[in-house]
């Protein structure tokens, strides 16, 4: 792990939050999975819902 990840900041449903780009999440971790395969996990696991934000 060399360089941190950029937090940007974006408005969601007119809220700032902070937020990343999971690719580089996955490279920053050194996930040895295929991307594709780990987000579709993680949005399982996580139990996210699309278009809501907790």
């Amino acid at each position: 792990m060399n360089t941190l990840i950029e937090i940007k900041e974006r408005v969601i449903d007119r809220e700032a939050v902070q937020t990343i780009n999971a690719r580089y999440l996955h490279a920053f971790l050194e996930i040895t999975s295929k991307f594709a395969n780990w987000i579709k996990n993680r949005i399982k696991e996580c139990k996210f819902r699309e278009n809501i934000d907790l």
